[in-house]
């Protein structure tokens, strides 16, 4: 190779390398296009939908009087936790939130609900924690409730039988 060659080849190398430095490949198009596609998916089959049972559940929460509220994100969805203590929640509104698969925490204490309310609760799938603390719920209603949801955490204080 001579001078003039290697002047000419190390002169190509530059501008070579600057018309290569941004084209992309037809696979890494491809996967640009999948990445957004499957983005767009999780946003509307999985997080849509979460986010108007999250409304839904915050719609009965103020219906009801409640105290306070959070909620979560995560890359599997919303979980939504409430605060109805010393609410007016009745039946109708407690079927609403068991129905909800956002939500996974009540705080129901010195509520005005029932023993035929956690039968309604028993059927929350969600739900994960339940306080009852000062309710006027039997001691019988929970332990049903324990035996038809053994994974349910649910949180004591009085009871109206032990008043």
């Amino acid at each position: 190779m001579t001078a003039t060659e290697e002047s000419a080849s190390q002169a190509e190398a530059p501008e070579q390398a600057a018309n290569t430095k941004y084209r992309f490949g037809l696979g890494s198009l491809f996967m640009l296009v999948l990445s957004v596609a499957l983005v767009l998916a999780w946003i509307t089959q999985i997080m849509l939908p979460q986010e108007r049972l999250r409304e839904d559940a915050i719609r009965v929460f103020m219906n009801y009087g409640g105290r306070g509220y959070s909620h979560s994100w995560s890359p599997f969805g919303i979980s939504v936790s409430l605060d109805l203590r010393y609410s007016e929640i009745t039946s109708r509104g407690l079927q609403e939130l068991a129905d909800n698969p956002v939500v996974v925490e009540l705080n129901l204490a010195s509520s005005r609900i029932t023993d035929d309310d956690l039968h309604v609760l028993a059927g929350a799938e969600a739900l994960e924690k339940l306080t009852l603390t000062d309710t006027r719920v039997s001691d019988a209603a929970i332990e049903e409730l324990r035996a038809a949801r053994p994974d349910l955490e649910i949180i004591l204080g009085e009871s109206a039988e032990a008043k």
